[in-house]
């Protein structure tokens, strides 16, 4: 479609909770059914005051409380995984991005090491 997939997508059940990976502020929240949501479905935007910013998509439900320009720690609760914009009913994951001072995406999976060993990572 002319796009290019900028983050990496972690395959997981639905419902499974989903943390911050840093502390900074919700800068973007989309919902699912919104005209801007058609890809992403739920998402939130993390920006840290680097301007370092981390997509999380695909949420199944919001962590109750937060809204957009609400202020998260590091290992805080976002959201669930889950399939809502284009990745099709029962297709759970998330579509996870990771734009180093703002700047392009960048693999994140280094990020996330060491991976658990009962997990298994696809290139």
């Amino acid at each position: 479609g002319g796009r290019s997939h900028a983050g990496i997508d972690i395959l997981a059940t639905l419902g499974q909770e989903v943390y911050a990976m840093a502390a900074g502020t919700l800068t973007v929240q989309t919902i699912a059914g919104a005209d801007n949501a058609t890809l992403s479905g739920n998402l939130w935007r993390l920006t840290t005051p680097d301007g370092t910013y981390y997509v999380y998509g695909h949420l199944s439900g919001f962590a109750p409380g937060l809204t957009k320009g609400s202020i998260v720690y590091k290992g805080q609760l976002l959201g669930y995984v889950g399939d809502t914009g284009n990745p099709g009913p029962g297709n759970n994951h998330l579509h996870y991005e990771v734009h180093p001072g703002g700047g392009v995406a960048v693999d994140p999976l280094p990020l996330l090491r060491p991976v658990p060993a009962a997990c298994t990572v696809y290139r």
